[in-house]
């Protein structure tokens, strides 16, 4: 109990309450002679006070993907949140296997990102699974819901090496391989019009023709000098 006033000029004194309460008024009468003090109250001046708790928006919104190389892309976290709620980090999964916890990048407009790179062709799926807010200095931790904040991407596959798929083209070892001296061409190993090595069944089938077809052509030679000799 509090006195809110002690003359009629004054304001009446505000009550801030952090539940729900019942109010009441009660008011002291003096009459002008002084004399007689009456304490006052009644049922009409009472009143049952609800009091509403403040809610916090904190909600993830998107995740927007970019990429300048459609190589390596960049996921960025786009939230809704009340005036003084922050964002203090985040949870990414990668194609429902991998999750990387408390990332806590922000690009310049405060958004949390992550980047991944690839390396294929095929569809790769990056969601949010949670985000941290900050909420009157507290972390309170916010589960995305399914289906929302995921971005899917399909990269190009990136360009190999003509003399070896199996390396980028920049590689110090993306060269073309030495070469053999093709056979009656006087061109020697290294040169721009040498023959490659063959190899793998396929070389080994020309490699049995090449042999057979010589093999016919002296066997003709042969044949045909010793017919001559008959006669």
């Amino acid at each position: 109990m509090f006195d809110t006033t002690t003359s009629e000029t004054e304001k009446t004194e505000k009550l801030t309450l952090t539940k729900a309460s019942k109010v009441r008024v009660e008011i002291d009468v003096v009459f002008m002679s002084g004399k007689t003090k009456t304490h006052v109250t009644s049922v009409l001046c009472e009143k049952e006070i609800g009091v509403v708790k403040e809610e916090f928006l904190h909600v993830c919104e998107a995740l927007v993907a970019t990429s300048t190389d459609n190589k390596t892309f960049r996921f960025t976290v786009q939230t809704k949140q009340s005036d003084g709620v922050t964002v203090k980090n985040a949870d990414f999964t990668l194609d429902n296997t991998t999750t990387v916890t408390g990332v806590n990048d922000k690009d310049s407009d405060g958004n949390i990102f992550r980047n991944y790179t690839f390396s294929d062709a095929v569809e790769h799926t990056v969601k949010v699974k949670q985000i941290v807010f900050v909420v009157e200095g507290k972390d309170v931790t916010v589960v995305t819901p399914t289906g929302k904040c995921v971005a899917k991407v399909t990269p190009e596959k990136p360009p190999v090496c003509i003399h070896n798929p199996n390396l980028p083209p920049e590689h110090p070892d993306c060269k073309k391989p030495e070469c053999v001296e093709k056979p009656g061409s006087g061109l020697p190993p290294g040169h721009p019009d040498c023959e490659l090595p063959v190899t793998g069944p396929a070389g080994v089938a020309g490699l049995f023709a090449g042999v057979t077809a010589a093999g016919a052509i002296a066997h003709r030679l042969f044949m045909s000098r010793r017919a001559r000799l008959s006669e």
